[in-house]
């Protein structure tokens, strides 16, 4: 094909201009869309992330409510957590809707709540415990063998303590 008088050059070019315009432009904004639709979105668990550093002895508390507790080293040391990752029976609940991680050596450990329950069980087996030491010694001596009536009741105190403590 011989082109005497010189269109063909500017026939080749509108051609050209035409599927880039045409075709081209539209298949790269398809792609565009696509890839931007596969990359992942900041979710809300990204904007609550926590940071692993912070001010020795400082609380960083989350959008969320979370929180986490920085030792002297300026390293994790306690967290406060609400949400259960979609685990509850990894993550037990207190009365405030939340759960507890202790970090040891760069490592969180698990979930635990706090509850006073525990510590009335732990004070309550102290005591029983000490009560029947007592009883038991004033019956060496001989003295006291009145008192073993209270051996029944401690031991439940004992029972009962263990049971708060372990739930």
């Amino acid at each position: 094909m011989d082109d005497h008088d010189g269109n063909w050059p500017k026939w080749i070019e509108d051609t050209a201009s035409w599927v880039k315009d045409n075709i081209v432009q539209p298949i790269k904004k398809v792609f565009c869309a696509l890839k931007q639709s596969n990359v992942p979105k900041a979710s809300s668990h990204d904007a609550n992330r926590r940071p692993n550093t912070g001010e020795p002895g400082s609380t960083y508390t989350a959008p969320n409510g979370d929180s986490r507790t920085y030792g002297a080293d300026g390293k994790p040391e306690h967290d406060y957590d609400h949400n259960d990752h979609g685990r509850p029976d990894k993550h037990p609940h207190d009365s405030k809707g939340g759960y507890h991680h202790d970090w040891k050596n760069g490592v969180r450990g698990s979930a635990y709540t706090f509850s006073w329950g525990t510590v009335a069980g732990a004070a309550l087996v102290t005591v029983s415990v000490i009560v029947i030491i007592v009883v038991a010694a004033d019956d060496v001596t001989g003295i006291g063998v009145a008192d073993d009536f209270l051996l029944g009741p401690l031991g439940a105190g004992i029972g009962e303590g263990l049971a708060l403590i372990l739930g």
